[in-house]
């Protein structure tokens, strides 16, 4: 299977809020967090390995190939697609920049935390996250549906960085951010050298339309 105009080089999927944006760099294209997870691939060379190498790496979740991200976990060997890895169990530390996989993770379990304060239904300690600015709890898809809407602060008591900084911990996507600026930029500049031909990354962003348009941080 190959992808298509609009999918990810890497895990051939168009969409996923967990994903982010698709980029151009070095002629090729990725979802922002699909690259951003191989943290060791910075230049042309290592990214066409690591693409061609995908293609027989499964996904331990979803059994499917093309899984490129791994567990931040020393001696662990599991690999994943990055969309894949909440919905498994696992955990992806957006502030951090770590995955960390369902055997490795130390919240996965039943234990109520509450009610969601934007569904109103029951969250478990696998499924939700508290949030310190106001005391309140929220189910990990409730907060990142409501991030996707570009909706930043808490629901409840209107804070942001602080609500912001602790639903990225536990796996809430926030596009955008400082760190996702640095990140496209340390790409972009990564491959300067005396053959921008074969080094230089090309990046932009692509919207559905394929235009290319500025990141914006997200404001504190």
């Amino acid at each position: 299977m190959t992808p298509s105009s609009t999918s990810c080089q890497l895990c051939h999927k168009v969409y996923n809020p967990r994903l982010g944006k698709l980029i151009e760099f070095w002629s090729n294209r990725a979802h922002i967090n699909c690259v951003r997870f191989v943290k060791e691939e910075r230049n042309k060379a290592q990214y066409q390995e690591l693409v061609a190498k995908a293609q027989e790496t499964r996904c331990d979740l979803c059994a499917q190939t093309r899984a490129s991200a791994k567990c931040s976990v020393d001696l662990c060997s599991k690999t994943f697609h990055v969309g894949c890895v909440v919905s498994g169990g696992g955990e992806v530390d957006y502030l951090r920049g770590q995955i960390v996989c369902s055997s490795h993770v130390q919240t996965n379990d039943s234990k109520s935390l509450g009610e969601c304060i934007l569904c109103g239904w029951k969250t478990t300690v696998m499924d939700g996250v508290s949030v310190p600015c106001c005391s309140g709890v929220l189910h990990l898809t409730c907060a990142q549906i409501r991030c996707s809407s570009k909706k930043l602060d808490c629901p409840s008591c209107e804070n942001t960085q602080e609500y912001a900084d602790n639903v990225r911990r536990r796996g809430v996507y926030i596009s955008g951010t400082k760190d996702e600026i640095d990140f496209v930029s340390e790409l972009q500049g990564s491959g300067r050298s005396n053959t921008p031909s074969e080094t230089s990354p090309f990046i932009r962003l692509l919207s559905s339309s394929s235009q290319s348009h500025r990141i914006k941080p997200v404001s504190p």
